[in-house]
Protein backbone atom coordinates (compact mmCIF):
# COMPACT_ATOMS: atom_id res chain seq x y z
CA UNK A 1 0.00 0.00 0.00
CA UNK A 2 0.91 3.81 -0.58
CA UNK A 3 0.52 6.62 1.17
CA UNK A 4 -1.30 9.28 0.08
CA UNK A 5 0.44 12.66 0.88
CA UNK A 6 -0.48 15.71 -0.11
CA UNK A 7 2.00 18.39 0.41
CA UNK A 8 0.83 21.81 0.74
CA UNK A 9 2.87 24.77 0.06
CA UNK A 10 3.00 27.27 2.61
CA UNK A 11 1.15 30.91 1.47
CA UNK A 12 3.76 32.62 3.37
CA UNK A 13 5.85 34.88 1.07
CA UNK A 14 9.85 35.48 1.97
CA UNK A 15 8.76 38.98 3.45
CA UNK A 16 6.37 37.07 5.37
CA UNK A 17 8.85 34.66 6.76
CA UNK A 18 11.19 37.77 7.50
CA UNK A 19 8.61 39.26 9.59
CA UNK A 20 8.04 36.51 11.12
CA UNK A 21 11.49 35.84 12.05
CA UNK A 22 12.11 39.94 13.25
CA UNK A 23 9.49 39.25 15.65
CA UNK A 24 10.86 36.38 17.02
CA UNK A 25 14.03 37.83 17.62
CA UNK A 26 12.37 41.13 19.31
CA UNK A 27 10.76 38.60 21.31
CA UNK A 28 13.76 37.14 22.56
CA UNK A 29 15.60 40.64 23.51
CA UNK A 30 12.81 41.24 25.44
CA UNK A 31 12.80 37.59 27.07
CA UNK A 32 16.02 38.31 27.76
CA UNK A 33 15.98 41.74 29.09
CA UNK A 34 12.85 40.78 31.14
CA UNK A 35 15.13 37.92 32.67
CA UNK A 36 17.83 39.77 33.80
CA UNK A 37 16.06 42.87 35.55
CA UNK A 38 13.93 40.06 37.89
CA UNK A 39 17.39 38.74 38.52
CA UNK A 40 18.57 41.73 39.08
CA UNK A 41 15.39 42.69 41.56
CA UNK A 42 15.47 38.82 43.19
CA UNK A 43 19.17 39.34 43.77
CA UNK A 44 19.02 42.71 45.44
CA UNK A 45 15.76 41.81 47.37
CA UNK A 46 17.63 38.79 48.94
CA UNK A 47 20.67 40.73 49.52
CA UNK A 48 18.06 42.26 52.33
CA UNK A 49 16.73 38.99 53.30
CA UNK A 50 19.73 38.01 54.31
CA UNK A 51 20.84 40.81 55.93
CA UNK A 52 17.27 40.69 58.30
CA UNK A 53 15.47 43.82 57.03
CA UNK A 54 12.20 42.43 55.60
CA UNK A 55 10.51 45.15 55.33
CA UNK A 56 13.17 47.15 53.83
CA UNK A 57 13.75 44.40 51.07
CA UNK A 58 9.81 44.28 50.83
CA UNK A 59 9.94 48.01 50.35
CA UNK A 60 12.94 48.97 48.05
CA UNK A 61 11.93 45.70 45.48
CA UNK A 62 7.79 46.81 45.53
CA UNK A 63 9.31 50.57 44.49
CA UNK A 64 11.29 49.31 42.25
CA UNK A 65 8.83 46.87 40.33
CA UNK A 66 6.16 49.43 40.24
CA UNK A 67 9.10 52.19 38.95
CA UNK A 68 9.82 49.45 36.65
CA UNK A 69 6.25 48.92 35.63
CA UNK A 70 5.44 52.38 35.45
CA UNK A 71 8.05 53.58 33.53
CA UNK A 72 7.59 51.11 30.56
CA UNK A 73 3.86 52.43 30.79
CA UNK A 74 5.35 56.00 30.17
CA UNK A 75 8.05 54.96 27.51
CA UNK A 76 5.03 53.13 25.37
CA UNK A 77 2.84 55.62 25.56
CA UNK A 78 5.69 58.33 25.15
CA UNK A 79 6.84 56.31 22.34
CA UNK A 80 3.06 56.37 20.40
CA UNK A 81 3.51 60.28 20.90
CA UNK A 82 6.53 60.89 19.44
CA UNK A 83 6.11 58.93 16.74
CA UNK A 84 2.66 60.82 15.82
CA UNK A 85 4.72 63.92 16.58
CA UNK A 86 7.64 63.46 15.02
CA UNK A 87 6.43 63.21 11.74
CA UNK A 88 5.08 66.20 11.31
CA UNK A 89 7.81 68.06 13.15
CA UNK A 90 10.32 66.41 10.27
CA UNK A 91 8.31 67.63 7.55
CA UNK A 92 7.71 71.21 8.65
CA UNK A 93 11.92 71.21 9.75
CA UNK A 94 12.94 69.76 6.10
CA UNK A 95 10.50 72.18 4.23
CA UNK A 96 11.57 74.96 6.21
CA UNK A 97 15.47 74.29 5.34
CA UNK A 98 14.88 72.97 1.66
CA UNK A 99 12.61 76.15 0.69
CA UNK A 100 14.35 79.16 2.66
CA UNK A 101 16.86 80.84 1.64
CA UNK A 102 16.95 80.24 -1.68
CA UNK A 103 17.01 83.62 -3.29
CA UNK A 104 20.33 84.41 -1.11
CA UNK A 105 21.65 81.45 -2.21
CA UNK A 106 21.50 81.77 -5.64
CA UNK A 107 23.14 85.29 -5.42
CA UNK A 108 25.92 84.12 -3.31
CA UNK A 109 26.48 81.37 -5.86
CA UNK A 110 26.02 84.03 -8.93
CA UNK A 111 28.89 86.24 -7.26
CA UNK A 112 30.89 83.43 -6.65
CA UNK A 113 31.02 82.88 -10.12
CA UNK A 114 31.99 86.27 -10.89
CA UNK A 115 28.59 87.43 -12.07
CA UNK A 116 28.27 91.26 -11.78
CA UNK A 117 24.71 92.21 -10.85
CA UNK A 118 21.53 91.20 -9.41
CA UNK A 119 20.42 87.62 -10.67
CA UNK A 120 16.89 89.06 -9.60
CA UNK A 121 17.29 92.12 -10.79
CA UNK A 122 13.91 94.12 -10.68
CA UNK A 123 12.76 97.93 -11.71
CA UNK A 124 11.52 98.12 -8.36
CA UNK A 125 13.47 99.48 -5.25
CA UNK A 126 13.93 97.08 -2.50
CA UNK A 127 12.60 99.51 -0.39
CA UNK A 128 9.22 99.63 -1.87
CA UNK A 129 8.93 95.70 -2.49
CA UNK A 130 9.75 95.69 1.67
CA UNK A 131 6.54 97.74 2.00
CA UNK A 132 4.37 96.13 -0.74
CA UNK A 133 4.22 98.56 -3.39
CA UNK A 134 6.32 99.05 -6.47
CA UNK A 135 8.12 101.87 -7.40
CA UNK A 136 9.89 102.02 -10.38
CA UNK A 137 14.05 102.49 -9.87
CA UNK A 138 15.42 105.89 -11.54
CA UNK A 139 18.16 106.48 -13.30
CA UNK A 140 21.07 103.84 -13.58
CA UNK A 141 20.90 102.12 -9.75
Amino acid sequence: MSKNTNHTRSSLTLDDGLMLWRARDCYRAQRFLSSLTLTLFLLEGLSFLLMGQWVLACLVCGIQWGLFMGGRRVLRWSRRRLHAWWHGAVIVLVLSVTLSGCQEMTRGVAHLYGYKGDPYASPCTQESLQAGSCVVKQGGK
